[in-house]
């Protein structure tokens, strides 16, 4: 019996090992693909314009901004009006004329959980474990005709990405998430496409982001990308809030 006991921890362990190299080979393949360690770590800014389809017909222009470390600020403007959202390492605000105001506004710490991860473009995979992320290969299975592999990065905080990796180039074609926000998990999931080389670096032109079981969905299509060009650090500053004085 204690024989018995001995084979199958050995046997766990040796499925553990395999599964934990073959997510780190996987891995390590994708950040290849995409430009390779050095390439990604030479970025430091992206500016990125394109647009945001909210169905009924209705095309938001945008703008985003990327730099290092962890700062990201978006404009989308519609029917004259711009909204703003911004991170600045640990801090976030926005302002949202849509919603009747004018000033920035902090944003709360889910909100700041959320627009973090986003502002991290190199993506969770690349560096997973200095991220505090768990890597497990999950297997292949077919994504719309194309052998994927399926990787899922999991953290302290129970939050979990699946990412579905074309088996062939290595370049993500979808990602499933799951976030804790206060008591509620929020699931969402996009789509990647159109895969252009920019700045020696292969990204995504288009984007298809949904709820599991909400209709509609939100296309985005991705009309430029400029690599390393200056963005000045002051845009991720939140500014201060207007008097309402008139002179």
């Amino acid at each position: 019996m204690k024989n018995l006991f001995l084979l199958t921890a050995i046997l766990l362990s040796a499925a553990f090992f395999v599964s934990a190299q073959s997510a780190e080979e996987i891995i390590h393949k994708h950040v290849k693909a995409i430009g390779g360690l050095e390439k990604i770590k030479s970025i430091n800014t992206i500016k990125m314009t394109g647009t945001v389809d909210v169905g009924g017909g209705i095309q938001i222009p945008f703008t985003n901004y990327f730099a290092r470390p962890d700062r990201m600020k978006i404009e989308a403007t519609f029917q004259g009006m711009t909204q703003q959202i911004a991170v600045d390492g640990n801090s976030g605000w926005q302002i949202n004329p849509f919603m009747g105001s004018k000033d920035p506004e902090p944003m709360n710490p889910e909100q700041l959980k959320v627009m973090k991860q986003q502002a991290d473009f190199e993506g969770h995979l690349f560096n997973y474990k200095e991220k505090g992320y768990t890597a497990e290969f999950l297997g292949q299975e077919d994504f719309e005709g194309t052998p994927v592999n399926k990787i899922s990065l999991s953290n302290k905080d129970g939050e979990q990405t699946t990412y579905y990796l074309d088996a062939e180039s290595h370049l993500l074609l979808k990602e499933s998430q799951k976030i804790k926000m206060a008591d509620n998990e929020i699931q969402s999931e996009t789509i990647y496409g159109d895969y252009k080389e920019e700045g020696g670096m292969m990204l995504a032109h288009s984007l298809e982001s949904k709820t599991p079981g909400q209709e509609g969905s939100q296309k985005i299509t991705v009309a430029t990308v400029e690599v390393n060009v200056p963005v000045d650090a002051s845009i991720f500053v939140m500014p201060a809030k207007s008097t309402g004085e008139t002179k």
